[in-house]
């Protein structure tokens, strides 16, 4: 899933709604703004494209428009389609999450432990229900994420016993100096894994300058 997008980019006007593409990769962060897949998941060449929020069979007049066209992969553009929600469906509160707003996950819904994504408003039912957002690949994905995330905190956890008792077992070793040498220096060499280890789990970012 996705935390939301903001909008940053303002390209000059095109004819040809495909020629915003590097703009939408960019500002999508390289991934689908519905499922939030990165483009590196993919197997296939061609498994992105840009998307009409408000579809142009129905609205026409924003074909072009810059900030109703969206990042996605192919599967959530071929199960959102052309579908938009009528007067009274709306008046229900029966819409579609706008990504570019607000996240779908928090207020509109929520990830369960097994991966699955679950709706917490009508809005959510409808964005759920519509782009199939508990498609099976996608609910193993986030599981996985879900259960790599927990083993990840666990091994964390354990690195920072060992140097906490390390820390502890350093100043009852005044007699022996060679040996409270080694030991800070398997204390430094383990304080210097956690640093690596946490940073190369933050999520990679993506450069805010303007795509070409």
């Amino acid at each position: 899933m996705n935390d939301g997008f903001k909008r940053r980019l303002l390209p000059r006007p095109r004819s040809d709604y495909r020629l915003y593409e590097p703009y939408l990769r960019s500002e999508f962060r390289f991934r689908c703004c519905y499922c939030g897949m990165h483009e590196s998941a993919a197997n296939v060449a061609g498994a992105f494209e840009i998307e009409h929020f408000r579809p142009k069979s129905l609205f026409a007049h924003r074909t072009t428009d810059y900030d109703n066209l969206y990042y996605v992969c192919v599967d959530c553009n071929r199960c959102k389609g052309a579908v938009w929600p009528g007067t009274e469906e709306q008046a229900l509160g029966l819409e579609f999450v706008d990504p570019c707003k607000e996240s779908l996950v928090g207020k509109h819904a929520e990830v369960l432990s097994t991966g699955e994504v679950v709706a917490k408003t009508p809005a959510g039912a409808y964005t759920i229900g519509h782009i199939r957002l508990n498609r099976r690949r996608l609910v193993n994905q986030r599981r996985l994420s879900i259960e790599q995330g927990l083993a990840f905190g666990r091994m964390c956890s354990e690195l920072e016993a060992i140097c906490d008792r390390i820390r502890k077992i350093a100043p009852l070793l005044v007699t022996n100096p060679k040996a409270v040498g080694e030991l800070r220096r398997v204390q430094e060499r383990l304080d210097a894994a956690l640093v690596l280890t946490a940073n190369l789990w933050r999520p990679l970012k993506v450069p805010h300058d303007e795509a070409p």
